[in-house]
Parts: structure tokens; sequence; C-alpha cells
């Protein structure tokens, strides 16, 4: 009897240890910004992307060069915008680790 006591006692306190501290209001927000950006991108959504930007959005691109110098390329949002939006075969699908 103590043995299946102590199995119940384990199995219903085991998910105590993983709850979640919890974002606050301001990282809720960024977080709504970023899962919304990555699923405009899934949808093809240029409207969708673009909501998530403000007016005085830069956008910068690193790469390394043909050279093998490391480059980074200032963006225009519209162009992020148009790439979006044109029809393309793989969807774009961005994961989030952490």
């Amino acid at each position: 009897m103590s043995v299946i006591l102590a199995i119940i006692v384990l199995g219903v306190s085991a998910p105590c240890f993983a709850q979640h501290i919890g974002y606050n209001a301001r990282e809720q927000k960024v977080l709504k910004a970023v899962l919304t950006l990555f699923e405009g991108m899934r949808a093809g959504d240029s409207a969708m992307v673009h909501s998530v930007f403000s007016s005085e959005a830069q956008l910068f691109t690193s790469f390394q060069g043909k050279d093998g110098h490391p480059v980074l390329k200032k963006t225009d949002l519209q162009e992020l915008l148009d790439a979006v939006g044109t029809p393309h075969d793989v969807a774009w699908n961005e994961l989030l680790w952490d």
C-alpha cells in the first residue's frame, strides 16, 4: 500500500516542478511580435510581416563574402516584404530554440 501511495504522490507532485515562471508584459509583446513575424514568413503574408515592424526599422544581414571576410549589408524593409510576398516553393520556417 505504501508503494502505491508513494507512486501517486510522485505522480501528482512531479508536474509542480515543471512550471514556467512566465513572461512579463513587455516580454509577451516581444514574443508575440516575433511569432507573428515568423508566421507571416511561413504563410508568405507580407502584410502580417509588415505589421510587426516600426516605420523606422533598419534591417541588416550578416554573411561571409566570397573572399571569406564578414559582410554586413543593410536592407530596406520593402525588400524583405517583397521577398516574403513573392511566391516560393519552400515555406520559410524559422525555428525558436529558447
